[in-house]
């Protein structure tokens, strides 16, 4: 059975607009090097897709030893990538976290759109509830 989206209308200083809201627990951070943006440093870069929330334990597991499975390290979200594999690990990554029913989000809108353009998906605004019950504009980078 599918998730209800929950949408919100908000005023994030550009006008009231509607935001499909994302939650915490179901969500990852991507943190990418300058690296990704200019594409001009010929050594080894990473990007990081942190959790948000806690998840249970034995779930965190068995995430930890598919993500080692895959990419080879044991830190659940280090992906270390080169120039020459950099798109194709990103992919890769991506698929990873939105099979599992992740959201990847950022906050620079500038990440966002680079890391949509080399894995061919959108970056689009969202709100992300925070504890408070307050909302932040993020930018979840999606399918298209």
């Amino acid at each position: 059975m599918a998730e209800q989206i929950q949408k919100i209308e908000w005023d994030f200083g550009d006008g009231l607009r509607e935001y499909e809201v994302v939650e915490a627990e179901r969500c990852v951070y991507i943190s990418i090097s300058p690296f990704l943006r200019r594409f001009d440093f010929y050594y080894s870069e990473g990007a990081s897709f942190d959790l948000l929330a806690r998840i249970e334990r034995q779930k965190f597991l068995e995430m930890r030893k598919a993500w080692k499975k895959q990419f080879g390290s044991g830190w659940l979200g280090y992906l270390e990538i080169t120039r020459e594999n950099a798109v194709q690990r990103l992919r890769e990554a991506m698929d990873f976290w939105e099979e599992r029913g992740f959201a990847v989000v950022t906050c620079d809108i500038k990440d966002a759109e680079a890391v949509a353009k080399f894995t061919k998906r959108r970056a689009v605004a969202v709100a992300f509830r925070k504890k408070d019950g307050d909302f932040e504009r993020v930018y979840q980078i999606k399918r298209c």
